[in-house]
């Protein structure tokens, strides 16, 4: 059962993302559950989770719900981060497009990562 501060948690989020009421329904059916597993996963050591899908398919949604939702019902606290956050600038892209392919110069393309970041920032 969700609790009372969850469950306005969760309806801010919906406001804030502009989602309809109706997605309250996802909520409770779907990513309530999985935070309520995730949360009884979790150990002394870091649980990573990683979500894959297709632009616009509601991975940021699903990643925002279950952070409110697990650092809401437990006392642990939860880092969100998207690939997003770790393009090469767009510079150095043009650089690899002028030296490798064209098709370096726009994000999403593999090599278009700071690896280097990835790890740093993981470690």
């Amino acid at each position: 059962m969700i609790s009372a501060k969850t469950r306005t948690a969760c309806q801010n989020l919906l406001q804030l993302k502009k989602l309809p009421d109706n997605f309250y329904q996802v909520v409770t059916d779907i990513y309530y559950p999985l935070s309520k597993t995730l949360i009884d996963k979790t150990q002394a050591k870091p649980l990573f989770i990683s979500i894959n899908g297709a632009q616009g398919c509601g991975k940021s949604t699903l990643t925002g719900f279950l952070k409110l939702i697990i650092e809401s019902e437990s006392n642990k606290q939860v880092a969100e981060l998207s690939l997003d956050d770790f393009y090469l600038s767009r510079i150095d892209r043009i650089k690899l497009a002028e030296q490798i392919h064209p098709l370096l110069a726009t994000r999403g393309v593999p090599g278009t990562h700071d690896i280097q970041l990835i790890e740093n920032v993981l470690d």
